[in-house]
C-alpha cells in the first residue's frame, strides 16, 4: 500500500482540549489516567511534552507493587489494570507523593482533594490539590527491615507520606528535628535530574521516580 503524504504530524494526532489543558502548565508533574484512554490519546499528550502515567508490562514490578497497595488492587503480574477504580483508594498521600497533579477519571475521586477544570462527553480533567512537588525533604523516617516490610507498613496504615518516609536499613537512624526548605528540580530529562535543595535541618531528599 501506498503512504499518504502529510505535511504535519499535527494532521495524524488528534487535539484535545484535555492535553492542551494540560500543556499550559510548564512544571514537573504526572498525570493519572483513570479513563482508559487508547494509546492515541497518550501519544498525542506527549507530543505535547505531558507525561500521562499509564500500566504496562515493561513497569518495574515494584512500582506496580506500590501502585497495587495506593488503588487498593490485587498485583497481576507485572501489570496494574489499565482501567482503576478512582473510589478503591484509600490512603491519599500514597497518590500525592507521587507527583499525581492531574487526574483524566470518568467520575470523582472521593479521598482526594480535587478541582474539576474541564469536563467532556462525561469524562473531566481534575487537578489534585494536595498533590506533592517531584522532590521534598522529610524529617520523619521509619527503619524497616526489608523491602518487604516496606511494602506491608504502606499496606496496613495510613500515614501521612508527605512528612514521613520509609527506609530499608538493619540499623537505627539519626532522630532529625524538623525544618524548612526548599527544593527546585533545575534539570529533568530521561537520563538527567538536577535538583537544588536547601534545608535548616538534617532530612531525606524524596524523588519520586520509578528508578
Amino acid at each position: 500500500s501506498q503512504f499518504l503524504a502529510m505535511s504535519s504530524p499535527d494532521t495524524v494526532f488528534m487535539a484535545d482540549e484535555f492535553v492542551e489543558r494540560i500543556a499550559q502548565d510548564q512544571g514537573v508533574y504526572r498525570v493519572f489516567n483513570l479513563a482508559n484512554f487508547s494509546p492515541v490519546y497518550l501519544n498525542t499528550a506527549l507530543r505535547k511534552g505531558v507525561n500521562v502515567a499509564y500500566y504496562d508490562s515493561q513497569n518495574l514490578n515494584s512500582a506496580v507493587r506500590y501502585m497495587a497497595i495506593a488503588f487498593n488492587v490485587e498485583q497481576k503480574s507485572y501489570s496494574v489494570e489499565t482501567l482503576l477504580d478512582p473510589k478503591s483508594i484509600t490512603n491519599p498521600s500514597l497518590i500525592n507523593i507521587l507527583n499525581v497533579k492531574y487526574i483524566i477519571s470518568n467520575e470523582p475521586i472521593p479521598r482526594l482533594n480535587t478541582e474539576l477544570l474541564l469536563e467532556s462527553n462525561g469524562v473531566g480533567l481534575y487537578r489534585n490539590v494536595d498533590f506533592k512537588q517531584k522532590a521534598f525533604v522529610a524529617y520523619e523516617v521509619v527503619p524497616l527491615p526489608s523491602a518487604a516490610a516496606v511494602f506491608q507498613q504502606l499496606s496496613e496504615n495510613n500515614t501521612d507520606y508527605s512528612s514521613t518516609v520509609l527506609v530499608e536499613a538493619n540499623h537505627d537512624v539519626p532522630e532529625l528535628e524538623a525544618g524548612n526548605y526548599s527544593v527546585a528540580v533545575t534539570k529533568y530529562s530521561p537520563n538527567e535530574i538536577a535538583i537544588k535543595a536547601e534545608t535548616t535541618s538534617n532530612g531525606f531528599l524524596f524523588l519520586s521516580e520509578s528508578y
